[in-house]
């Protein structure tokens, strides 16, 4: 697992980068979101493991413009910097 990397699913293409950075705000600081705002997929970057651990407890299920968001942890086979250089998001 990349312990403060996580992948976000099942967002409204109507929602923002600024929108999610700040759900994800409330958890600890974000090093950054890459939204792909077509597919609704993001994947963020919190600054320390326990971050997002309680990142994924508290936002996994919650709504953001409706939608009911899907928290997962980002899997150790996922290559995270070829992830965010190419923006895809692929399990």
């Amino acid at each position: 697992m990349n312990r403060n990397k996580l992948f976000v699913k099942n967002l409204d293409n109507a929602a923002t980068q600024k929108q999610i950075e700040f759900m994800f705000s409330g958890f600890g600081d974000v090093n950054f979101v890459k939204y792909n705002r077509n597919k609704g997929y993001a994947l963020v970057e919190m600054s320390t493991t326990s971050e997002a651990k309680n990142a994924l407890v508290g936002l996994d299920g919650s709504r953001l413009m409706g939608r009911a968001m899907n928290v997962r942890e980002i899997p150790s086979t996922i290559k995270w910097k070829i992830l965010s250089v190419l923006g895809k998001f692929i399990f």
